[in-house]
């Protein structure tokens, strides 16, 4: 039954990356909202939608990495059916409490091959 299944409580509707996200927010740079939860392993598929990645898209971590302020870098890279994309390159920044403050980088979006 669909009005059974939409009023169920642990089908929950994704969030939407602009409630997260600061209004001065762009692609290539996210500034995330004080409070906000934010997973640096999910957040390609949490999302996915708002990002513009399709199916085909992957985001592979590629290094993690730990600075002298204790913040977390995760570095992912773009893949597109398997094939690596050039450019495809985005970092996601944790503080040492677990907040995750911002991520930037490049996304390409449209591929068909």
């Amino acid at each position: 039954n669909k009005a059974l299944a939409q009023n169920n409580p642990l089908e929950r509707p994704p969030v939407r990356l602009g409630v997260v996200a600061k209004p001065s927010s762009t692609p290539n740079w996210i500034d995330f909202r004080e409070g906000a939860t934010v997973n640096p392993q999910t957040f390609f598929t949490d999302f996915k939608t708002d990002l513009r990645l399709t199916p085909g898209d992957s985001m592979r971590l590629l290094k993690k990495e730990v600075d002298n302020l204790k913040f977390s870098h995760f570095r992912y890279q773009q893949f597109y059916k398997n094939k690596k994309v050039v450019y495809g390159e985005y970092n996601i920044h944790q503080q040492p409490d677990g907040f995750v403050r911002s991520a930037n980088g490049r996304l390409i979006t449209g591929l068909d091959i």
